[in-house]
């Protein structure tokens, strides 16, 4: 519908993102939040007998890495065509070992992984294809720190 209403596709973003926090198993504590115990473990334990931590882990894998895949998968023909881009928003929380973002890490790995896999098969024939990671504030904050004025 796109390519009828606007007749090529040059650009496509895929930027689907799902995220809560979530322990792997069980109302886990991890030393920054120990201080604030009592509320996590509440917090924690409603969180994952309301979600279910197998399906609430699967869930973001489907939005954020197939939601990545079958935006390529719609677009790639067109960006062939174009020789055209996809940019693929991602984070760093896969970097870090961020508690409580398993799912979220496990599924942004994904996204950057096949991103990689798509610049490699589909590079040859013109198509560019990049990942832009949001940097955590602190991160931010150090880079900017380090770079010269």
């Amino acid at each position: 519908r796109t390519v009828a209403e606007f007749g090529r596709i040059d650009f496509v973003v895929a930027g689907a993102a799902g995220n809560f926090l979530s322990p792997l198993a069980g109302a886990l504590l991890v030393p920054p939040l120990l201080a604030l115990a009592p509320l996590v473990t509440l917090v924690l334990t409603i969180l994952s007998r309301a979600q279910g931590r197998a399906n609430a882990f699967k869930t973001v894998l489907e939005i954020d890495t197939l939601g990545t895949y079958h935006t390529f998968k719609a677009t790639i023909d067109e960006l062939c065509k174009t020789k055209g881009s996809i940019l693929a928003i991602s984070a760093t929380l896969h970097y870090t070992a961020t508690p409580l973002q398993a799912h979220v890490s496990a599924a942004k790995a994904g996204v950057d992984a096949l991103i990689k896999v798509i610049g490699v098969e589909y590079g040859p024939r013109g198509v560019r294809a990049n990942v832009s990671l949001r940097l955590s504030p602190e991160a931010r904050r150090a880079e900017l720190s380090a770079t010269p004025c």
